[in-house]
């Protein structure tokens, strides 16, 4: 068994915080040979893992490889928090496809949060869940947009988790003069996302899924009739274009000597790399910046 104090991923810089702390980290054999299953799954992250227990326990034979260690992409090095809502908030939303749709989709999330604390309990995994987070505001003008967003929340999505916070409470909080307003979210908090991702893989395991670490993808192959041009064409024409999002993603995959999680395709339509990682990093819908952090289990 690897130590997670030696490990080094191939993937990820240096060692994390969550990979210093998450204890027994086992690790599983790299696929010899070949399989035959009914599904098959690449990347082993929460929605691989997580699609590899519901098949197994369902009673389809699945096999899952991944690259790398489970945990050594952003599953395991996440930032924890698990968000209230969609990307934007409500009424950004609710303007863009309207209350009913925004007000579905914000239940919807609401449901996710609550599966992934009773998935937790349920299978004994340890996630450090800790409840309590702060968004913040770095400029005074957004003030009104903060206290509107804690009322929207609790009158128009039955949501009374949220409250406003002033400029004195948020810098009390943070321990920062840098920030001028923000909301305090008590329902929702932080995880050990690597924990829930050992925890994942285990569940899994146990369910009858085969799992595999250090089994990288070379090639995925559609079935078709030999001779069928149209198929051959339509192949390479995806082949080609997978090629270039390839190179796409490589273009972009860092901004400011930062880690970018934008689309490559969103850098490409804005026509500036830069300014597209920072909205994608911090933005919060109409190009708000702010800070989100996770409190301890004290602060409530």
């Amino acid at each position: 068994m690897a130590s997670q104090e030696t490990w080094q991923s191939p993937i990820a810089p240096g060692l994390s915080w969550y990979q210093a702390t998450v204890g027994e980290r086992p690790t599983y054999a790299a696929l010899d040979g070949s399989r035959t299953c009914d599904v098959a799954i690449v990347g082993g992250g929460y929605t691989g893992l997580q699609a590899a227990y519901n098949l197994a326990k369902a009673g389809v034979s699945v096999v899952l490889i991944e690259a790398c260690r489970f945990g050594d992409g952003a599953s395991g090095r996440n930032g924890g928090q698990l968000g209230t809502g969609q990307r934007w908030w409500p009424e950004e939303l609710e303007e863009k496809i309207g209350y009913e749709r925004s007000k579905a989709l914000f239940d919807l999330a609401e449901a996710a949060k609550r599966h992934l604390i009773d998935f937790a309990r349920e299978h004994q995994i340890e996630i450090d869940y800790a409840p309590g987070q702060l968004n913040v505001a770095h400029k005074a003008s957004y003030k009104r947009a903060y206290y509107e967003n804690a009322e929207i929340a609790a009158f128009r999505y039955d949501y009374p988790h949220l409250r406003f916070m002033d400029e004195k409470e948020t810098q009390e909080r943070l321990g920062s003069k840098r920030f001028h307003c923000g909301v305090r979210d008590v329902g929702t908090g932080h995880i050990h996302p690597l924990k829930l991702l050992v925890g994942l893989a285990r569940v899994a395991a146990n369910a009858g899924a085969e799992i595999f670490e250090m089994t990288g993808a070379t090639a995925i192959r559609r079935g078709r009739r030999q001779g069928d041009d149209r198929n051959r064409k339509r192949d390479d024409h995806r082949r080609a274009r997978a090629d270039r999002l390839q190179r796409l993603y490589r273009q972009s995959g860092a901004s400011n000597g930062k880690p970018c999680h934008a689309d490559p395709l969103l850098h490409r339509r804005h026509g500036a790399a830069r300014r597209a990682s920072r909205c994608a990093a911090g933005g919060r819908g109409r190009g708000r910046f702010a800070f989100r952090r996770a409190l301890l289990p004290q602060i409530r």
